[in-house]
């Protein structure tokens, strides 16, 4: 791989790396402004119960609730920015490490990387499920055998 190629890569792992850190951060604000969103539905709720007969106090424990569902859709709305922005921003960096692979491995006339498998996860996982089976002794090799080639067509 050239130097230019490997350059890019560390910048865009090291990207990478800031874009988790940003997003998980993000993660805990959202989660501290949620817990915050809940402790205001809960207060404001007790006092709505005890000022029931008390309508100045009353108005106030409504705008305590009212508080808590302003912070609630802030911490929605940090949640949807950290899966939109950063998880997208990620991405680009992933596809943009990924060209400059197959990029050198063209030039180095190396086949190109194959990221579409032969076999989805689901029918591994399922392969995966009657071995299990196998191991126990609950099947015998050749049910395993003939559930593996009808699963994976082979």
């Amino acid at each position: 791989m050239n130097e230019e190629n490997k350059e890019s890569i560390e910048q865009y792992n090291k990207e990478i790396a800031s874009l988790v850190k940003s997003a998980f951060i993000m993660r805990i604000v959202g989660y501290i402004v949620l817990g915050i969103a809940v402790i205001l539905f809960v207060v404001g709720t007790i006092l709505i119960y005890r000022n029931l007969d008390n309508e100045e106090k009353l108005t106030y424990s409504y705008l305590v609730v009212e508080l808590g569902s302003i912070f609630f859709s802030a911490s929605i709305a940090l949640f949807v920015v950290r899966i939109a922005v950063f998880n997208t921003k990620i991405r680009n960096r992933l596809i943009r490490i990924e060209y400059l692979v197959q990029t050198q491995n063209i030039n180095n006339n190396q086949p190109p990387i194959d990221n579409d498998p032969k076999y989805s996860q689901k029918d591994l996982d399922l392969v995966n499920e009657y071995k299990k089976l196998l191991d126990q002794g609950l099947i015998t090799k050749e049910d395993f055998d003939k559930k593996k080639k009808e699963i994976l067509g082979e």
